[in-house]
């Protein structure tokens, strides 16, 4: 399949609807538009958001990866037999006067259950993988269970470490390759690891004196990462910045480092079509195969992260920082490979991954999913023996909205320890067949309206398909439907390449080509979940030819008007009001007007009072009459503390078939919670009704705070 034309889903028969949406909200409330993000178009440094950009390091002591082999002077031992539990397991090994005495494995709940597992040991004679590699322990082995734990386990192997030493653990499976693993614990007597997954291991100890200062993998933003932003999509609402720092990863080290590819960054732009750096949306390929990679990421931990938070938050004990620095510059020294880092904050709760490709005394350079191609860098202080903080956000969305976080909690979570890098491999070559993401992400149909009629003489909706010819004119009617029935769907329009919309924020719209002759349009598709803003679901680019005879068809119906014929509040969930112990609630609504109050008395007591008011559009209008509406906006508070209250704030948007029209009120008002009000004027001209129109109009307004809301729909027919 041809990058960036996927298979849409089968057509099912949907009335046409023409939609126009009016929305006065207050704090909670909001015209759903997915923001746009800048991406940097040069890499810059940035310990914070605010930092200047700068230019990229030069590479200093590039690593070249430690190859070579193991030897062994005797067969493996089964040192430990451990069934499993649905509650996990845990076993000491008691072997007087043998190297593996004192080994503990800890195997979290839910691994394997059923399962019994076997540990072997096999002592190492020797070692061909150079200077930086002397191993301390056997060769360590599980067996008899497959796949990813839902934690990691954790293997307490007693070693003997050198005073001018640094131990670490490496997976090793005699490929000539190593891989490090994540490290929570060492001191002169044993080390700590933690997988989810088994296969040989084993310890390696480093003179401190041989351990490389500087060390560079090669990997540099910019060049090796990504070149669209982590804003999120539908099926990873919250972003896509671990699938984005695992996609980038593999591709550098299994395609870059391996087979000699060309660098990722911009490689796939608009699906290496023509180049669209200012338009991360058409990067859809790769924007999806990220956002698959996070939700099979996230969905291993029940789509959370803290139960992994909470495990290596506990072990950040004294001296935590420093193991992990000095693990980044030993795994980097060896393998020659970039380090998926996990951070934290101080709490555990707001969590993010980067990429580390290089170390030096004093930082952490590192890739960073929000900061497509800058220079970023995590300070190591080795005074203090601490890293960070770092500032960043759970995704470039929060960031844009003012919402940073500051880091505190750095993991060294290696490569594959905790990641399943072979559905990495699969997902990159449903990458390469053009399916990524199907099945995954929701399906959806693009139609349009065709050259054929019914018997009615009104003319058939079909599927949109690359060089679909019209005969009918150059305006298009172009809807998108939603046949898992979910709550919304919407798109955008692009002309071309341009990076701005011709038509938006609708799921039916009109466009007009520009010429005879093929005519490239570009589709942004985004899908609402309930409760959840308009996010990512699809980019297309379709040709559609307009054959050189024709002309536009239509005509408008003379002599009609648009009747309102009922009008509909909502009356929902958020429309209720209600009164408890110590909280009420209250939601006024009709026709023109809906207020809100709400007391808690405490402590601390809270009360806010919001009033939203519109002027109804007209009971009767024909095709060309303006409906103008003054939107009004206000509230007030009291509290026992003197934040927590951002003001209300309006907005308005109408939407037709043909496309959008939006005004947002006066924000001067969500400075404080007191006397805050904002007000705006809108126009609106009633469309033409004509033979491709439907004969139904629905305009909607939805006002409220975060309190409650009420929605109230104004439904009209055209008349002859």
């Amino acid at each position: 399949m041809r990058p960036g034309r996927r298979r849409l889903a089968p057509l099912l028969a949907l009335g046409s609807i023409v939609v126009a949406l009016l929305t006065v909200g207050a704090i909670g409330a909001g015209v759903f538009r997915l923001p746009g993000a800048t991406v940097p178009a040069a890499p810059g440094a940035a310990a914070s958001v605010t930092d200047p950009v700068e230019s990229p390091p030069a590479i200093d002591n590039l690593a070249t990866p430690a190859t070579g082999d193991l030897t062994f002077g005797a067969e493996a031992t089964v040192i430990a037999t451990l069934p499993l539990a649905a509650d996990g397991a845990s076993i000491t090994v008691s072997a007087p006067g043998k190297s593996w005495d004192g080994l503990v494995m800890t195997v979290p709940a839910g691994s394997w259950p059923g399962a019994t597992l076997k540990v072997s040991a096999r002592p190492i004679d020797g070692s061909t993988f150079g200077d930086l590699v002397t191993p301390i322990s056997p060769l360590i082995s599980v067996s008899g269970a497959e796949g990813l734990t839902p934690l990691p386990v954790t293997l307490k192997i007693p070693v003997t470490i050198p005073t001018d030493s640094f131990a670490l653990g490496f997976f090793y499976d005699g490929s000539g390759r190593l891989e490090g693993m994540p490290l929570l614990a060492e001191d002169a007597t044993s080390i700590t690891v933690a997988t989810e997954h088994f296969s040989g291991g084993f310890i390696s100890a480093v003179k401190r004196s041989l351990l490389p200062a500087r060390i560079d993998s090669g990997f540099r933003p910019g060049k090796d990462d990504w070149q669209f932003p982590n804003m999120g999509s539908y099926i990873a609402p919250g972003g896509q910045c671990t699938g984005q720092v695992l996609t980038e990863a593999w591709y550098y080290i299994e395609r870059r480092m391996k087979a000699g590819a060309a660098p990722l960054y911009g490689l796939f732009d608009n699906n290496g079509g023509t180049a669209t750096p200012t338009l991360w949306q058409d990067d859809s390929d790769g924007y999806r195969l990220a956002n698959v990679a996070q939700k099979q990421y996230l969905d291993r931990y029940n789509a959370g992260l803290s139960p992994l938070a909470d495990f290596f938050v506990g072990w950040s004990e004294s001296g935590f920082d420093t193991l992990q620095y000095d693990a980044f510059r030993y795994a980097i020294a060896v393998t020659a490979e970039p380090q998926i880092m996990q951070i934290w904050d101080a709490q555990g709760k707001s969590g993010h991954a980067i990429l580390v490709y290089r170390v030096t005394p004093g930082e952490l350079l590192v890739a960073d999913p929000n900061f497509p191609a800058a220079w970023r860098r995590v300070p190591y202080d080795a005074a203090t023996g601490k890293l960070g903080p770092y500032v960043s956000a759970l995704s470039r969305k929060e960031i844009e909205n003012g919402n940073t976080t500051t880091y505190a909690q750095f993991i060294y979570a290696a490569k594959s320890a905790l990641v399943d890098w072979p559905t990495l491999a699969a997902d990159w070559a449903a990458f390469d067949a053009g399916s990524i993401g199907d099945g995954i992400f929701p399906a959806y149909a693009l139609e349009i309206l065709g050259n054929t009629e019914d018997a009615n003489g009104k003319r058939i909706w079909v599927p949109l398909v690359d060089g679909f010819s019209t005969s009918r004119g150059p305006r298009l009617f172009l809807r998108l439907r939603d046949p898992g029935g979910r709550d919304g769907v919407g798109m955008d329009v692009y002309l071309g390449t341009s990076p701005t919309p011709g038509a938006s924020q609708a799921s039916q719209i009109q466009v007009m080509l520009p010429h005879d002759g093929a005519n490239p349009l570009g589709f942004y598709v985004y899908g609402e979940k309930r409760g959840q803003e308009l996010a990512y679901v699809d980019f297309l680019r379709f040709d559609v030819v307009l054959e050189a005879a024709a002309a536009e068809t239509a005509s408008p119906a003379a002599g009609g008007r648009w009747a309102l014929t009922s009008t509909t509040p909502a009356g929902g969930r958020d429309a209720t009001s209600y009164a408890k112990a110590g909280e009420k609630m209250t939601v006024e609504s009709s026709s023109g007007r809906v207020a809100v109050s709400y007391n808690y008395d405490g402590p601390p007591h809270r009360n806010e009072v919001s009033s939203f008011s519109w002027t109804p559009p007209p009971t009767s209008a024909a095709a060309g009459d303006t409906w103008t509406a003054t939107l009004a906006a206000q509230g007030t508070c009291s509290f026992d503390i003197s934040d927590g209250w951002g003001g209300s704030v309006g907005w308005i948007a109408i939407w037709t078939d043909g496309g959008a029209k939006s005004t947002k009120m006066s924000e001067s008002a969500g400075v404080d919670c007191q006397h805050a009000s904002g007000s705006a004027q809108t126009s609106w001209t009633f469309p033409v009704h004509d033979q491709f129109s439907a004969e139904t109009l629905e305009i909607m307004v939805s006002a409220g705070d975060s309190n409650g809301s009420d929605d109230w729909t104004y439904h009209y027919t055209w008349t002859p």
